[in-house]
């Protein structure tokens, strides 16, 4: 055994093993939902790649989902690390576990009064991409591939300063990320997003108040299990 990935007597119910870019990938009982899984035969490097796992399609896509809050810049099927500085700067560390394999500071600032909100594949090229918003209300979608921007920009809408940005999911299902926001005042809206262009959505047909606010870190389409192996002694 490599690890206890189900720490204790019962198992991890680990199945559908497949050999991905020199490793392993399966899915296994955490010990609360089934997960993706890749390993390279140590314990440090067996990771858990997504969590609460449905999925309908075979193994092989060692990037996260659209809308999945994992980060993986680089495309290797591991969760990096996105840092931002008081003064703008954005810096990515590109991780295997816990160890930094490369990364570093991205070559543009943009300054202080831009917010990073959170990460999504807005491109649809299976690399994490970055939201930002600035304080003024508009919002930038920077493509990237590992630290290099690739593309993005504005989007061809700005809701104003009462408007916040609060996240990224997949909320149309066609596999790119989508901007979830809330206004002041509690009511939630969702833009629809190819890329940096705003191509539907909408206000959401109900207020929460402003005593709500929205939590729009990790939305991701869910999918059903090819099948269920039984569950775990």
């Amino acid at each position: 055994m490599v690890t206890d990935i189900d720490a204790g007597a019962g198992s991890s119910t680990p199945f559908d093993f497949a050999a991905i870019n020199g490793g392993i990938e399966f899915y296994a009982f955490d010990g609360a939902n089934y997960g993706l899984f890749r390993s390279d035969g140590t314990a440090a490097g067996t990771i858990e790649l997504a969590a609460n796992v449905q999925t309908g399609t075979g193994l092989g896509v060692t990037a996260p989902p659209a809308g999945d809050f994992s980060r993986d810049f680089n495309g290797d099927g591991f969760s990096d690390i996105l840092w931002h500085n008081d003064n703008g700067q954005v810096a990515i560390w590109e991780l295997k576990g816990a160890s930094q394999i490369d990364g570093g500071s991205l070559p543009i600032n943009p300054g202080p009064s831009w917010a990073e909100i959170g990460a999504g594949d807005f491109n649809g090229d299976g690399l994490s991409d970055i939201l930002f918003q600035n304080t003024n209300g508009q919002a930038e979608v920077w493509d990237m591939s590992g630290t290099n921007v690739i593309g993005g920009g504005a989007v061809n809408l700005n809701p104003g300063p009462s408007w916040q940005a609060k996240g990224t999911g997949d909320f149309n299902g066609d596999g790119y990320s989508d901007i979830l926001l809330q206004n002041a005042n509690g009511r939630t809206a969702v833009w629809e997003m190819n890329g940096s262009t705003l191509i539907g959505g909408g206000s959401v047909n109900l207020n929460a108040g402003p005593a709500w606010k929205a939590s729009g870190r990790r939305f991701r389409r869910r999918r059903s299990l090819r099948h269920s192996p039984a569950e775990p002694g």
